[in-house]
């Protein structure tokens, strides 16, 4: 799928876990991001995760407190997977 945009939340999640699953191969937990973010309710982490499922950029396994984040193929990856952002990036000085 090309051309997806992604907006500003969905960016700072998709930067987070990447970033969580890189380093430690493990994701925190839907609390842990909302306060990283700056997020009022863990439930907008679980809307946003749910969002980038959809869209095959995350993948949700197991069950209850079992339940983990990971890669859609199991394949490790270093970077944010590319796709295209909304304005808001363009008003961001480099």
């Amino acid at each position: 799928m090309t051309g997806r945009i992604l907006g500003y939340r969905e960016h700072q999640v998709l930067a987070l876990v990447t970033s969580d699953l890189t380093a430690t191969g493990r994701v925190r937990s839907y609390h842990q991001i909302a306060a990283a973010l700056g997020m009022r309710h863990k439930s907008h982490v679980c809307d946003t995760i749910g969002r980038l499922e959809r869209r095959g950029l995350l993948k949700r396994v197991g069950n209850g407190a079992c339940r983990r984040i990971t890669w859609p193929s199991q394949e490790p990856r270093t970077s944010v997977p590319s796709a295209k952002v909304g304005a808001w990036q363009q008003m961001i000085p480099a």
